[in-house]
């Protein structure tokens, strides 16, 4: 979850979408799994990564851009829940 919303943020926030958690605050949190569990952060992002770019693929670029800026506002929603 955290790595796939590290990326959908770090993408909105190329789109000038105005989020309050950025990319910055999603790789944080992403380091302190990785930390706390061994799980290899890069991966996982890496991972998300490809799983947008296969939705690109066969749902077509806009609809794909449209659902990422989708999951970057449900993924600020989340990171405020998460600093409270």
């Amino acid at each position: 979850m955290s790595a796939g919303c590290a990326y959908v943020v770090s993408i909105a926030e190329g789109s000038d979408v105005t989020l309050n958690y950025g990319s910055a605050d999603w790789l944080g949190l992403v380091r302190i799994i990785e930390q706390r569990t061994g799980l290899d952060g890069e991966k996982a992002i890496q991972t998300a990564k490809a799983k947008y770019n296969k939705r690109a693929r066969v749902m077509g670029a806009d609809e794909a851009r449209n659902h990422m800026l989708k999951r970057a506002h449900d993924c600020d929603r989340e990171m405020a829940v998460i600093q409270s």
